[in-house]
């Protein structure tokens, strides 16, 4: 390797680490997973930059890279595929569809993937271009150090070192890049020992002037940190919404950190439900009351194919249930991609062949390759179970549920004023039985003076609590108040429960020839509820809101039906949506879905490995391309008899040769090239074809009857080339 090949491979090496720079914060500041995939596709793409690479056999071997690991990632089966390569093709027109309508947060996973793929194979174009061509680098170290600083200001991500890091790598490129400027402009051909003389005292100055600016003694910052009042500002503005100054629609809300605060309606259409009998539609289910709202104990996922019951069972299977089914159309206009489901889901079938479970919150989607789109429709199968008071009655402790169970869904903040934990016990004092006591809290809400209230709706400043203002202050709100204040109150006295969101029945539109029954479900009917932890048993659901009836039964053993002690359900439950944290929710929703794709490369050492075999193959082709390169010229001319074949085939000869090391010098005419040629390979071939060339050219002789007796020296010539 000569000198300027070595001076060549420095410059890619240091353009890599300046790439990798841009990729190192992503797995803090964003929700990006796998990192590693895109550093060795920087160093492919590069090191194939570096070998001169005909840019065909470039670009094949990066889109090859790029689909095997969306194909792992994301997608089900073989690489090899077609149907996966269809629902990939489907992906891309949809998330085209998207972009179009600037709706940029709803684009999929593999879809924003394959963007990042594009956007580095740009970036790396770009930088071979102003590196190596232009020998500049000014700009993008400017905007790397920019993007780096601005990262660590306004994000987690620490960079430290990774301004040193740039630093030291910026200068260097600068330094160097200026020498190969300054001995470009002067014509010279530097030798080693000029790089050396260059190199190192630039080396030297660098290093010592990072670790004298890294060990001397820095001024404190000049500027307030700006993150606290843009946090600050976004509380504001939050703290303004909720009080009145600004009325938010109902619907639902994947963020409930904080609850309270008033809203207008909404009927914003949800979906078209067509059921046997009407019950509620389960969303999502809180372990984690805050005391100003709920959050979930964990994000980790689960995949399934549809078939439920093994990762998600409410109910044993000793207590008595009817085999039930529904059908769900969700609406073009709905914003989010979830499954809504009844309880007791044992089965869900539609366009999708896998689901994501949540396995905190039981919230469930479908790949987001498999639907279509933010909209689609499927069937659930499910178990509506009929609990037996008798039975309910007979569970007085919490024996043969598993600790950590028992922990988890009677969590408590340590902030919960005392007072709320002693109106649970004077309301229980009488009761025995778990279901006892919780019907007493249920009822407590229809006994005392609360009233159901969506405008006038208080929200609790710093130092107060969400449940204790609306039991002991307020008392007038909607279902979050209620039923988040009746699960506080069963976990106050060790009855495990737990906070679950979804939707009503909705609205009665009509029944089919069939006889079953269609619902029409608007974001009015968003609902928050109660279930109840009963060894056993499973969780049993359970209606604080005043107006709302539990559409589950509770029966004798005689098979009566208990009666209901709440209003009839007529008035339509709200619940307030917050749009700022639709992106969020969906970002933890592509996040989630990273996670738990079938992708089997949750280690590192596969994708390594898929990496250097990739780059293997590009070097062993590019090893031999003198060889296939030659069969591949004799096969193209050798049995072609137009009369341009000699003319092809002549400067094909001259393309191949200059590939073996045999370049036309500047200034050299055809004939002494020609000698120069036949010298070294030990043969007059070359100056026979060449004469016959340059008659051809210049006098316009018709070289077609001396090709075919030619031809035999030319196949020899190149030949020869990989002997």
């Amino acid at each position: 390797m000569n000198k300027q090949r070595v001076a060549t491979f420095i410059l890619y090496l240091f353009s890599f680490f300046l790439l990798w720079e841009w990729l190192r914060p992503l797995e803090e500041s964003t929700d990006t997973e796998y990192t590693f995939i895109f550093v060795i596709y920087i160093a492919i793409s590069l090191f194939l930059a570096f070998l001169s690479v005909k840019w065909y056999i470039s670009c094949l071997v990066k889109l090859f890279y790029s689909l095997f690991f969306i194909q792992q990632l994301f997608y089900n089966g073989s690489l090899l595929s077609v149907q996966w390569l269809n629902e990939f093709m489907k992906d891309i027109l949809y998330n085209m569809d998207l972009m179009f309508q600037a709706f940029f947060s709803g684009m999929t996973p593999p879809f924003r993937t394959f963007l990042f793929f594009i956007l580095l194979w740009l970036l790396v174009y770009l930088l071979n271009y102003w590196v190596i061509q232009r020998r500049r680098v000014l700009l993008f170290l400017i905007l790397t150090i920019t993007y780096v600083a601005v990262l660590d200001t306004f994000s987690p991500y620490d960079a430290s070192f990774a301004i040193m890091r740039l630093a030291v790598l910026g200068f260097f490129m600068l330094g160097f890049l200026y020498f190969e400027r300054m001995a470009l402009s002067e014509n010279i051909q530097p030798n080693f020992s000029a790089y050396w003389k260059w190199i190192v005292p630039l080396f030297g100055m660098i290093l010592a002037s990072s670790i004298i600016g890294w060990l001397a003694p820095k001024a404190a910052p000049q500027w307030p940190d700006p993150v606290p009042y843009i946090v600050k500002y976004k509380a504001d503005q939050e703290e303004e919404a909720l009080s009145g100054n600004n009325v938010r629609k109902i619907g639902y809300s994947p963020n409930d950190e904080r609850l309270g605060g008033p809203f207008v309606p909404n009927d914003a259409p949800v979906m078209k439900a067509i059921v046997q009998e009407p019950h509620y539609w389960r969303v999502e289910s809180k372990d984690v009351y805050t005391g100003k709202g709920w959050v979930s104990s964990n994000d980790d996922f689960i995949v399934s194919d549809g078939n439920v019951s093994e990762e998600l069972q409410w109910i044993h299977e000793s207590v008595p249930a009817e085999e039930r089914t529904a059908s769900v159309e969700i609406a073009k206009e709905y914003p989010y991609r979830h499954v809504m489901y009844p309880l007791g889901l044992k089965e869900i079938s539609g366009v999708a062949r896998q689901y994501r479970i949540n396995e905190a919150t039981e919230s469930i989607y479908p790949n987001a390759n498999e639907a279509s789109g933010r909209f689609f429709d499927y069937i659930v199968r499910y178990s509506e179970p009929s609990f037996e008071i008798e039975k309910l009655q007979a569970v007085t402790s919490n024996e043969g549920m598993p600790r950590e169970m028992i922990a988890r869904y009677t969590q408590l903040p340590e902030t919960l004023p005392a007072r709320v934990k002693q109106l649970a016990q004077e309301i229980t004092k009488n009761e025995r039985n778990f279901y006892d006591k919780a019907k007493a809290i249920e009822e407590y809400f229809a006994t005392q003076p609360f009233f159901y209230e969506t405008e006038d709706v208080a929200v609790p400043d710093e130092h107060e609590d969400y449940v204790d203002q609306f039991l002991f202050e307020t008392k007038k709100g909607y279902c979050d108040n209620f039923s988040t204040s009746m699960v506080v109150l069963l976990r106050s006295v060790g009855i495990p429960a737990r906070w679950v969101k979804g939707y009503t029945a909705g609205q009665f539109v009509e029944t089919t020839n069939d006889g079953l029954d269609v619902y029409k479900v608007t974001s009015n009917n968003a609902h928050s509820w109660v279930e109840v932890y009963f060894p056993g048993i499973g969780w049993v659901p359970f209606e604080p809101t005043i107006g709302f009836t539990n559409p589950q039964p509770f029966t004798y053993e005689n098979g009566e039906e208990e009666a209901a002690s709440a209003i009839d359900q007529n008035l339509e439950d709200l619940q307030p949506q917050e749009p700022e944290n639709q992106e969020e929710n969906e970002k933890k929703q592509e996040a989630g879905q990273k996670k738990n794709s079938s992708f089997a490369f949750r280690k590192l050492w596969i994708p390594v490995i898929a990496g250097a075999v990739s780059l293997c193959l590009v070097v062993i082709i590019f090893r031999t391309r003198k060889k296939w390169a030659s069969f591949w010229i004799i096969a193209r001319y050798k049995h072609k008899k137009d009369q341009d074949v000699f003319l092809q085939a002549y400067r094909a000869l001259l393309k191949h040769l200059e590939r073996c090391g045999y370049s036309l010098k500047k200034g050299q005419t055809l004939r002494e090239y020609a000698k120069q040629i036949d010298r070294a390979f030990g043969t007059n071939a070359m100056s026979h074809l060449t004469s016959i060339y340059e008659r051809a050219l210049y006098r316009k002789d018709d070289p077609s009857e001396e090709w075919e007796e030619s031809k035999e020296l030319w196949e020899n010539l190149i030949k020869k080339t990989t002997s």
